[in-house]
């Protein structure tokens, strides 16, 4: 394990192989690209800096994103081992493909925890803010993480065949918001989604893309979407979920094998919720100096109406 010795600002040397078990923690990198060194080992990686071009551990196969503004072009060797479970403070942003992807079997026990994904091949090339795809794990987590400007999807879990709990997490203006199937794959995985919100994407919000496992939705809220809850294959399980303003006028297009309830859409819910503000301005600004989400009352319901509650992590009751 060869531990990082230089400047903090810029980082552009491979990252070297060595044998054993390093440290669990990756913080605050706002890179362009990032990907795995071979499974000879890792290199110690709790590295700040405003701009980073560095290649970068991954449990399994993190997989990079050429840019011109970058010199690792190239798709680098799959990490398969003790990598760090904790990926935190991730700022990947204008890449031609997407912003970060893990992938391949084994890829298990990750944690992406409040990290922005922005801007990777917006328009008709379509990028994707933060994949994880096309493998199977389990114990993978995506929380307090925001997704926005990509040109595909925000948040996609295509092709991955194990559960994936998404969490305090938002996307919005993108071309869809959560993707949760998909990846040229008809596989049914029951993914978990709670206090997730997705406003302003051109296409959907919520999105199965053929995934017809048993998805959980708690609490989540769509707003502005062109069709906010768009799970017309998936035997899902929806509760408390608000969806308001879906530009097709359809607010959930649900398989007859899902259930549904306490949601906005569900009779005898109340409706849509009230809420306190619909300027996303707070919720799109920069994040706290601690990399939390930032505070806002954007799309936060009154009482105990239906849908995200919009607050960081670790401030929930």
């Amino acid at each position: 394990m060869v531990p990082f010795q230089g400047s903090p600002e810029t980082i552009g040397e491979p990252a070297p192989r060595a044998r054993g078990d390093g440290p669990r923690y990756a913080q605050t990198l706002s890179m362009h690209s990032c990907c795995s060194p071979r499974t000879r080992g890792w290199s110690r990686q709790d590295i700040v800096g405003r701009d980073v071009h560095a290649l970068f551990p991954a449990h399994a196969g993190m997989v990079p994103t050429a840019s011109p503004s970058t010199a690792w072009q190239d798709t680098a060797p799959r990490a398969r081992g003790d990598g760090p479970a904790l990926f935190r403070g991730l700022s990947p942003h204008d890449n031609t493909e997407s912003g970060l992807t893990l992938r391949h079997a084994d890829t298990e026990d990750n944690t992406v925890l409040d990290s922005d994904f922005c801007s990777n091949s917006p328009g008709s090339a379509g990028g994707v803010g933060l994949a994880v795809k096309f493998g199977s794990g389990g114990g993978n987590t995506v929380r307090g993480c925001r997704a926005f400007g990509n040109g595909t999807d925000g948040i996609a879990l295509g092709g991955f065949t194990s559960p994936v709990t998404v969490s305090v997490s938002w996307s919005y203006r993108n071309g869809n918001g959560f993707t949760l199937g998909g990846g040229h794959t008809s596989a049914s995985v029951a993914h978990v989604l709670m206090d997730d919100a997705a406003w302003d994407n051109t296409g959907l919000g919520f999105n199965a893309k053929g995934n017809r496992g048993a998805i959980r939705l708690t609490r989540n809220t769509a707003f502005r979407n062109g069709t906010n809850f768009h799970l017309p294959t998936a035997a899902a399980r929806l509760s408390s979920n608000a969806a308001v303003d879906s530009g097709d006028g359809r607010d959930a297009v649900l398989a007859a094998s899902s259930r549904s309830e306490g949601n906005t859409w569900d009779d005898g819910s109340g409706g849509p919720p009230v809420f306190t503000t619909t300027d996303p301005s707070t919720a799109e600004a920069p994040r706290a100096a601690d990399a939390a989400l930032p505070r806002t009352s954007f799309l936060v319901p009154s009482g105990a109406a239906p849908g995200a509650r919009m607050v960081p992590v670790g401030t929930m009751s």
